[in-house]
């Protein structure tokens, strides 16, 4: 038999594109990007097809969680358009969590989401149509969500009150919205509804105040839940409040969703009024009630049951404590005709352990009804009389105690047997559940025998689902203003030089709403590429969101960037108000550079940001490629620049930075075109004691067109500093107040060059006399030494 010669393994570009993409949509986004696509240009490709990255799912944790989401931000400003549902999980390591790192990656995720909505910036169709965000991944500001207008669902739970979620008319702009959920604290501003009106599942959860704080009898504090905030949904079905510490009488809002049709209230501190709960009866359908429920919201929710005849699904599940209020809690829902789910549960979690309880007399339900029914244990045993009026119970599930040797107890009783035997006859039966505490501290094994025996004389049981339940969320716009014509005679030309006199702020919030023409010349490009914001006082939080919304629209026509934004006292230094503006500030940057990621010579030529911006994160900046000068200064060793891609930007020239500044990657740091570069304040403290840091010699590589450089209020080592030997076109050097020179040999090898000295700091007198006498070629020295005495 002749032998076969073995033929090559078929490759995997030669399967069909659409297969191929089926195969990568199965690898995760990092590893598909950072590994698959740069085998060949074929998966290059395909990797970046617009199904396949339409869905972008984000796991990031351990080191280097800033760089690794600078990265992602880069992606979404190049891909964005194509994304449609956004999954942000981030999770720092220990050792990052501070507050400086926390802020840095926070404001980064914001330039993400920014990013997202600026791309997709007028394209029809498209847009983000989901955005999670997970509880660990850090977050300061949510205001950049009324940009995406195309957002159907909202996910952002787990979150305490430092996070501040402001609601305003902006919001009522999600036409599209859906669904949401929302954690923290839910702060309302303006006169009208906060949410829109298209919502249908809303959940809100956890809106305690910090750690929460507890009243006179040992409860939590309550709060006040402003009713704009479930104001006009008419669309509203779903509504879930977990773990809120609301007052009851703010919850009466509830009365005012018609369309309600499920109402989920978990581990909620006190149900709303009987009445509201009484006047949702005509829609609603599902009712869920998890928690500690007792002495007012008994009669709360007995009076909201009475009223509450269409009810199909009814989940009860009662922690008690004891006492009154427990014996009390019997309710009577034989009136209940179209019930069919229904879950009773009464338990108690003394010594760690879950206790059944049942409560005297016995709650009256609706057996005709009912086709899915949990119950513990002990009621079924006094209930399996009942049974027999149950004829279209298909699903049952038993509660079981969690307490040691209380199911022992109850199988021992003389119930048992005949419950048994009415479960293994009963007709209409299809399931049998039983659910066990996860804390159970026994397991019985007569119970077991049990379930083995029923088996074997029903084979036809089987498992089913358990009873679930939904949850869910949402935001309006101001009306423009009627005008008044005046100084429209004039040519648009004349119009536009005299609105040019007039600040940005109030051009934007009046003279564009007088008329049409007025908002035309005032959102003319040439009267916007010069942008100087500068505004103070309580509501810096509100007009920073106005400004991000404004460069998202228009930042194609900006040339130039001054950002002053001062905050009152009391929050300036640190706090929700100054977190939340150094988001917006970290976001609009992301906007104004996204919006400028498009041919034609646009671009952000020049940006200042002054000392008492709110400022965390600078990852934005590397995405300006316009830009020609920056002006960052101020700054402390708390904000820290990252120049891992800054190389890219080959049209700057003038820089002026300040901060700690790390260096990335192996090459040099600075684009080759700066002509001068200042470097100030980047101080380190340590137990009270000023640190000397090294200056990265990567800082100054590569600059070969460098005439002039400035160290200013910088304490680095004299070795970091003999970087400065390289800068063989640098024709001035200024040193004010720095505690190090750089060493002798180094100024002698600027020698040929240099041609102005600037010296202000405190010096010896051999240490100044060493530098100056190898600079032989110098035609300007300036030295102030103070009141320190030195002789040349």
């Amino acid at each position: 038999m002749p032998q076969l010669s073995p033929q090559p393994a078929p490759s995997l570009l030669a399967l069909p594109p659409e297969v191929l993409q089926l195969i990568l949509a199965a690898v995760p986004l990092d590893d598909r990007l950072s590994r698959v696509a740069l085998a060949c240009k074929q998966l290059h490709a395909l990797c970046l097809a617009p199904a396949l990255i339409a869905e972008v799912d984000t796991w990031i944790s351990g080191g280097q969680v800033a760089a690794r989401i600078e990265s992602l931000l880069r992606f979404l400003a190049r891909r964005g358009e194509h994304a449609r549902s956004l999954c942000l999980r981030v999770k720092l390591a220990e050792e990052d969590a501070d507050d400086a790192h926390y802020g840095d990656v926070a404001s980064l995720l914001s330039s993400c989401i920014a990013a997202c909505a600026a791309r997709q910036h007028g394209q029809a169709g498209g847009g983000l149509r989901l955005l999670a965000v997970s509880a660990a991944t850090p977050l300061l500001s949510v205001s950049c969500v009324p940009l995406l207008t195309a957002l159907e669902e909202l996910h952002l739970h787990g979150r305490n009150s430092s996070l501040q979620v402001r609601l305003d008319s902006s919001w009522r702009q999600l036409t599209a919205l859906q669904r949401a959920q929302l954690s923290g604290r839910l702060e309302c501003h303006g006169s009208g509804p906060c949410l829109p009106p298209s919502l249908q599942l809303l959940c809100i959860e956890g809106d305690w105040r910090g750690i929460p704080q507890l009243d006179e009898d040992g409860g939590p504090l309550l709060q006040q839940l402003d009713p704009r905030v479930l104001a006009e949904l008419p669309a509203l079905d779903t509504l879930v409040l977990h773990a809120t510490a609301y007052e009851s009488n703010s919850l009466a809002a509830v009365s005012s969703l018609t369309a309600l049709t499920r109402l989920g209230l978990l581990g909620a501190a006190q149900l709303p009024p009987g009445p509201a709960l009484a006047a949702l009866s005509p829609s609603l359908r599902t009712l869920e009630v998890h928690g500690a429920v007792l002495g007012a919201d008994v009669d709360r929710l007995e009076l909201g049951l009475q009223a509450m005849t269409g009810l199909s699904t009814l989940k009860l599940s009662f922690e008690w404590f004891g006492g009154e209020e427990a014996e009390r809690l019997s309710p009577d829902l034989s009136h209940m005709t179209e019930l069919r789910h229904l879950a009773l549960s009464f338990y108690s979690t003394q010594q760690g352990a879950w206790h059944g309880l049942w409560p005297d007399p016995l709650p009256s339900l609706p057996w005709a009804s009912l086709q899915w029914l949990a119950l513990p244990l002990q009621a079924a045993l006094e209930l399996f009389a009942s049974l027999v009026d149950a004829q279209q119970l298909e699903t049952l599930c038993l509660l079981l105690p969690g307490a040691g040797g209380q199911l022992d107890a109850w199988l021992a009783s003389d119930a048992w047997p005949d419950f048994w035997q009415s479960i293994a006859i009963h007709p209409p039966l299809r399931c049998l559940l039983y659910e066990v505490p996860a804390n159970s501290p026994s397991f019985s094994y007569e119970l077991l025998d049990a379930l083995l025996a029923l088996q074997q004389h029903r084979p036809a049981l089987e498992r089913a689902p358990a009873l679930h339940h939904a949850a869910s969320m949402p935001p309006k716009r101001p009306s423009p203003a009627q005008p008044a014509p005046s100084l429209l005679a004039l040519p648009p030309e004349v119009l536009q030089h005299i609105l040019a006199a007039v600040p940005l702020a109030d051009r934007l919030s009046h003279a564009a709403l007088v008329c049409k023409q007025l908002h035309e010349a005032c959102l003319a490009p040439a009267l916007l590429s010069q942008l100087d914001v500068a505004f103070w006082g309580p509501r810096c939080v509100a007009r920073a969101q106005a400004l991000l919304l404004f460069i998202t629209c228009h930042a194609q026509h900006v040339r130039s960037l001054q950002l002053d934004i001062r905050l009152p006292e009391e929050g300036a230094e640190e706090g929700p108000e100054c977190n939340e503006v150094a988001s917006l500030v970290a976001a609009s940057l992301a906007a104004c550079a996204m919006r400028q990621v498009q041919p034609g010579g646009g671009g952000l030529r020049q940006l200042s940001i002054s000392p008492e911006t709110p400022l965390v994160s600078t990852g934005c900046l590397s995405m300006l490629r316009a830009l020609q000068q920056l002006r960052l200064t101020g700054r402390s060793s708390n904000l820290r620049l990252r120049l891992g891609d800054w190389r890219q930007l080959t049209a700057l020239q003038d820089v002026q930075l300040s901060g700690r500044l790390l260096c990335e990657g192996e090459g040099p740091a600075l684009p080759p075109s700066l002509t001068r570069l200042c470097i100030e304040g980047d101080l380190d403290w340590d137990d009270g004691a000023l640190q000397e840091p090294s200056l990265d010699g990567r800082v100054l590589a590569g600059l070969p067109a460098l005439r002039c450089l400035e160290l200013a209020e910088s304490n680095y080592t004299s070795a970091s500093l003999a970087a400065v030997s390289g800068l063989t076109a640098l024709t001035r050097l200024a040193l004010h107040r720095v505690d190090n020179f750089p060493p002798a040999e180094a100024l002698a090898a600027l020698a040929p060059s240099l041609r102005t000295l600037q010296l202000h700091s405190v010096v010896e007198s051999d240490v100044l006399n060493t530098c100056i006498q190898a600079l032989t070629g110098l035609e300007t020295l300036a030295v102030d030494l103070g009141f320190y005495e030195c002789t040349l």
